[in-house]
């Protein structure tokens, strides 16, 4: 393990510890540990990495500075994964962070009316689960919920 990779492993450990593992810090070591994954060519690893930082992108906000930054990086990242992703392998980690909120609630029995109730519009909801179903290759929702499943996007 090089230094780089010894260092984002610590930082991982110093936020568990310290019970803060939801905070700004996170995505970044998150999203460098995928660069990592990347340079010794673990895809996998890199994809889980990405997927995760995504997910938790939701504690990054514009008071933080360089987050213009981290979304060029983030962009960065994602055509790297795209250029090594096999054609069988779902565009997850092309998910926005819209579509990483609405994910769960697809995994419900509520419709997009219903769901646009706690969210936004109805319209808004039905586009972002589009999007979803296209990038992750699904031609209905219960597909896009298990191909979902299938990359760690959903538990379940």
């Amino acid at each position: 393990m090089d230094r780089a990779e010894a260092l984002t492993s610590q930082a991982g450990t110093v936020l568990r510890e310290a019970g803060i593992e939801e905070s700004f810090a996170t995505p970044l070591v998150r999203a460098l540990r995928a660069r990592m994954a990347l340079r010794r060519s673990d895809a996998q690893a890199a994809r889980r990495e990405l997927v995760g930082a995504q997910q938790e992108r939701r504690v990054l906000t514009y008071a933080l500075p360089h987050l213009g930054t981290l979304v060029g990086e983030a962009d960065t990242l994602q055509a790297q994964l795209a250029s090594q992703r096999g054609s069988s392998v779902p565009g997850a980690s092309a998910l926005t962070a819209a579509e990483l909120r609405l994910l769960p609630q697809l995994s419900t029995h509520l419709s997009f009316p219903e769901i646009a109730q706690d969210m936004v519009s109805r319209h808004t909801i039905k586009s972002q689960a589009v999007s979803i179903y296209r990038k992750l290759d699904a031609t209905s929702r219960s597909q896009a919920i298990t191909k979902a499943r299938d990359v760690g996007l959903l538990e379940g």
